[in-house]
């Protein structure tokens, strides 16, 4: 739809979450400085996106949110996993669903960095790292919210699997 991403990137700036444009359908960003010219200047943002209209938004995370990236197969595996160990933080703030059939978990900032391969299919993004937020497109698929940003978070353990 047009004029989507640029809705969205303002959108995402009011609620006090920096943005950068990517490239059209990719990751990759196109400011000078990449994640490091992220802003919430609005007219920043309406002068990129009216540049490049079908730029990619791109998230650094490490300030309001951290990002458990989980990608298709192995990742659902070690996401079980990690549920089974008690590992997950209680809550998360928000959950994407990515063009590639992976998840996003917005979490809580832990203060840290990256880590790729934090088990097999999971990278974590924080300081330093960014993610590509919704609706930016790729392949002709999109990233969307499955559940959408939220200041009081969802549970992570669910009812039904606690121990009783």
């Amino acid at each position: 739809q047009p004029g989507a991403l640029l809705a969205a990137a303002l959108w995402y700036a009011e609620q006090g979450m920096p943005v950068f444009p990517c490239a059209v359908g990719g990751k990759r960003p196109i400011t000078r400085h990449g994640l490091h010219d992220a802003t919430t200047d609005l007219d920043q943002i309406r002068q990129w996106w009216t540049s490049v209209p079908q730029a990619n938004i791109g998230l650094p995370t490490g300030h309001r949110y951290d990002v458990i990236d989980i990608d298709p197969p192995d990742g659902y595996w070690s996401l079980a996993d990690l549920k089974r160990e008690r590992r997950l933080p209680a809550t998360y703030y928000g959950r994407v669903l990515t063009p590639s059939g992976g998840i996003h978990l917005y979490i809580t900032p832990s203060g840290g960095g990256n880590a790729t391969r934090y088990r097999p299919g999971i990278d974590y993004r924080g300081k330093g790292g960014y993610v590509i937020a919704p609706p930016s497109r790729s392949g002709g698929r999109r990233w969307h919210w499955a559940n959408p940003l939220s200041t009081t978070g969802y549970q992570t353990v669910y009812e039904w699997e606690v121990d009783w």
